[in-house]
This record gives C-alpha cells, structure tokens and sequence, in this order.
C-alpha cells in the first residue's frame, strides 16, 4: 500500500472573518474525514471547550477572544459559536470568507483605479500588464484594512507576488 504524502501549510489569520471561517473548519475536520458525526463528538477537539466542557484543562484553550466574537455575554456567545460552528462548513476556509467586506472594498479599489487612470482594461489586462499591476497593488496594498491575500485572491496572482511589491 503506498501512503500519499500530504503537504500542510500554514497560513496567518488576517482578519476576524478568516478566524471564524478557520475554526469552523478545524472544527470540522474530523466530521469531513469521517471519524465522527458532529464536531461535538470528536474527543481532542477544543469545540468541547467553547461550549463550557468542563473535561478540559482549565486554561488550556484561550476561547474569550473566538466567542467574544460572537457576543460578550458568555451564553449568548456559546450559542452563536454552536450555531456558526455546527452549519455546513465550506471545504475551505478561504472559500468562506471569499465574499467579505474587504473583497468588496478590493473590487471598489479596483474600479476607482481604472476611473482615475482613464483605463478602459478588465482587470486580466491590467493584471497581465507588469507595471499597471505593480501600480495597482501599491495602491491596494496602501489600504489599511486589506490584506495580502484579500488583494491576490481578487486580482488572480499569487500572495507572494503581492507581498514582494514595494
């Protein structure tokens, strides 16, 4: 029997959107593999600690910061994380949070770019244009609330690329 080799990457939690999509994805990781039914009956998941099980270490999972997304009162945060957490996930976390604010805010960018550059180009030819690319990724990348995975995932090239633009 030959074993797949797998590669697993890490990627960094940019935005409030991205952690949610994120650990309702951990979160269901054992359901999607077929160990269990529901997240809640996976043992060494951490979804039993931000529902209150007391099983756990105490300080073992930090979960204030997750449901204090939620709701800053405690039950009421619980129940909207079980709620979030136990609707179908998508496959993956960027699939999720694909249509959040700062996509939007990437495409309106975009638009006002080609307005103010009086280009009459999709954004494939603005892309596969070098400079107009560098051009523009500056601009994005000069917004505060946009990240460089928001930016690469709407303009179609990779986050290093856009990461390296100065």
């Amino acid at each position: 029997m030959t074993r797949q080799s797998r590669q697993f990457r890490s990627e960094s939690v940019e935005s409030e959107n991205y952690l949610l999509a994120a650990a309702r994805y951990i979160h269901h990781n054992p359901v999607r593999a077929q160990i269990v039914g529901s997240p809640a009956q996976y043992p060494w998941s951490s979804y039993g600690a931000y529902l209150g099980d007391r099983r756990l270490k105490a300080g073992l999972v930090d979960k204030n910061e997750l449901l204090g997304l939620f709701s800053d009162e405690k039950d009421r945060a619980v129940k909207l994380f079980k709620e979030y957490t136990d609707a179908l996930p998508a496959d993956t976390p960027h699939d999720e949070a694909e249509e959040t604010a700062g996509v939007r805010l990437v495409r309106s960018l975009i638009q006002r770019f080609t307005q103010a550059n009086k280009l009459d180009l999709e954004l494939r030819d603005i892309v596969s244009d070098k400079e107009l690319r560098k051009e523009l990724v500056r601009e994005l990348k000069a917004h505060p609330d946009l990240s460089a995975r928001q930016i690469a995932n709407v303009i179609g090239v990779d986050r290093n690329m856009v990461q390296r633009i100065k």
